[in-house]
């Protein structure tokens, strides 16, 4: 009978394939576990931001998703009568100038026809009364507030 023989190369060649494929079969099992982990994590984050912004909405703090844009949220509170809170946001590169329009408010998207209220002079580079305020770029909070005066009408202070 003849005795098989196996080379030392053959040996070396057979232990460092099983090696091989015990490593990659640790390393894909490991990958496996990441993946699923990775998968948790996303919904976690995803989760959390929806909560974030949740809070951020309820607190009235905004979201500055494109800084070339103004951006404006109403601050939510204790609802006074009259009163108008709002969190606004003013980008870079302009100069803005705030103004308050009542009464004959136009359509929703229509810009707003500045008039000369009685007794006030216009200023004509902004071609606006001088009602208003110069903003430089930045976060405002801005409340509008309409009292009654004694006599039964009524003013507005921003």
């Amino acid at each position: 009978m003849k005795r098989r023989q196996i080379s030392l190369l053959n040996v070396v060649l057979l232990v460092t394939t099983a090696a091989a494929v015990m490593a990659w079969w640790s390393l894909y099992q490991r990958n496996r576990i990441l993946m699923v982990q990775m998968e948790h994590s996303r919904a976690e984050i995803a989760m959390a931001r929806a909560e974030h912004a949740k809070v951020k909405a309820e607190f009235g703090l905004l979201t500055i998703d494109d800084a070339t844009q103004i951006h404006a949220v109403a601050v939510p509170g204790p609802k006074l009568e009259r009163t108008w809170t709002y969190r606004v946001y003013l980008p870079r590169g302009r100069n803005y100038f705030a103004a308050v329009q009542l009464n004959s408010l136009p359509a929703a998207g229509e810009v707003p026809v500045v008039t000369k209220p009685p007794g006030y002079k216009t200023t004509k580079a902004l071609g606006t009364n001088k009602m208003g305020v110069g903003l430089t770029p930045g976060e405002y909070v801005i409340t509008l507030y309409v009292a009654p005066k004694a006599d039964g009408k009524f003013h507005y202070q921003v």
